[in-house]
């Protein structure tokens, strides 16, 4: 269980404050980028997320990322959770590597409302991406910052570790994404979720302040599973 990977997304810090109420060995607990934290920046010299393939450019954050393989693989988890919070209308929504019903459950039993698959360039080089079959980023939209919602969080991720089947219920899968360019996505109103004509798809993670070097990610597949 990870948070803060970017030291601006405070709101990891709760869920792991719950989780360490819970006592359970078996959870392991780990902040991501605690000086970003501590000076409440994205990061210090580069995308702490953008920093784990193996071509990532030397910086402060690919040293820590490698700190934080390494911890992976000594303690070979079962799952790898990482919470990331965003100031765009995405609710709650998981983003993972490969569509299996695998994740699709867990995603279910976590409370999620929306799956988005990750722009594969973009797994290459992010946390998720070195352990695709059994990592999941939880991202939780604008507005979704509450005390009350982190303990149900930390709840749900404990709850993990018991055999309980996931709810029967199906979620909205986004598959076959990509980034959207700046220069396309100028002079075009984008909205989280909306089949967008012009770009021929739904967009995801769009809106003020996201990100500067793409306007966000689109998928091409809607779908219930």
């Amino acid at each position: 269980m990870i948070a803060c990977l970017h030291g601006d997304e405070p709101f990891g810090l709760k869920v792991l404050a719950h989780l360490r109420q819970v006592g359970d060995e078996r959870i392991i607990r780990q902040v991501g980028h605690p000086e970003a934290l501590a000076k409440r920046k994205e990061f210090l010299e580069a995308n702490l997320n953008r920093s784990f393939g193996p071509d990532a450019p030397p910086s402060k954050e690919a040293r820590i990322a490698k700190h934080i393989l390494r911890d992976i693989k000594a303690h070979q988890p079962d799952l790898i959770i990482d919470i990331h919070t965003a100031e765009c209308a995405v609710g709650k929504s998981a983003i993972i590597c490969q569509i299996n019903r695998q994740c699709l459950d867990i995603v279910k039993r976590l409370g999620m409302d929306y799956v988005f698959e990750n722009v594969p360039t973009i797994s290459r080089q992010n946390l998720v991406g070195q352990n695709p079959d059994k990592s999941i980023i939880l991202e939780f939209g604008r507005g979704l910052r509450s005390d009350q919602l982190a303990l149900g969080v930390a709840r749900k991720i404990a709850d993990l570790l018991t055999d309980e089947p996931a709810p029967k219920v199906k979620l909205k899968v986004y598959s076959k994404t990509r980034c959207i360019g700046n220069n396309e996505a100028a002079g075009i109103k984008l909205e989280n979720y909306v089949f967008n004509k012009k770009l021929g798809g739904y967009p995801y993670l769009v809106g003020k302040n996201t990100y500067t070097e793409y306007a966000g990610f689109l998928a091409q597949k809607e779908e219930r599973l």
